[in-house]
């Protein structure tokens, strides 16, 4: 009887161990001298492996490493989005998929994948539209036509053309003027 009771405890911790081994994903880092490619390989393996917690890791890696490096950082913030848009976690998505845009739209040509701009909007377009409000208004953004029509007046940047439209040249006219601009030039 006492082997019986051993064995059906020994089977049950083996059993608690398993289940405890599945349910827990094991984060090792990176090695110090990891690409950020390598990186990436190691997130991408590890999501195909079903182990989502463990590829969020290594794109967080990723961006503590190599996030001074534009496209680094796009491609992280990027893959942490699209991770949290598949298991709806919008609150967390919309934000860094919208910040992914705007980085894209104003780097200098090359130094991000632009592929990354399409995706981020492919991803934002699959966020239920009802969502997508709640989630801004939470974050009071106005909508962009609200935006555009502020800054369509004319006069909102108070440049007005001169009536004399002679134009800017050097020659005579200019003359150094050191009591009221301290050494600057007017014309």
């Amino acid at each position: 009887m006492a082997k019986k009771k051993f064995r059906t405890a020994a089977v049950l911790f083996t059993a608690v161990l398993a289940l405890a081994s599945c349910g827990s994903t094991r984060k090792t880092p990176p090695p110090d001298d990891a690409t950020d490619t390598e990186i990436i390989q190691m997130a991408q393996d590890a999501y195909d492996r079903n182990k989502k917690e463990l590829a969020r890791y290594y794109y967080t890696v990723l961006l503590q490493r190599y996030g001074m490096n534009t496209a680094d950082y796009v491609e992280g913030r990027f893959e942490l989005a699209h991770l949290y848009l598949k298991e709806k976690d919008y609150d967390r998505a919309v934000p860094m998929l919208e910040e992914v845009i705007e980085i894209c739209d104003i780097s200098d040509y090359g130094t991000v994948p632009t592929a990354f701009r399409r995706l981020a909007e492919l991803d934002l377009a699959k966020v239920p539209p009802k969502k997508l409000e709640q989630i801004h208004a939470a974050r009071g953004y106005q909508s962009q036509q609200d935006t555009y029509d502020d800054y369509e007046d004319d006069d909102y940047y108070g440049y007005e053309e001169p009536e004399d439209n002679t134009g800017f040249s050097f020659g005579s006219d200019w003359q150094q003027n050191d009591s009221s601009r301290n050494g600057m030039f007017s014309f």
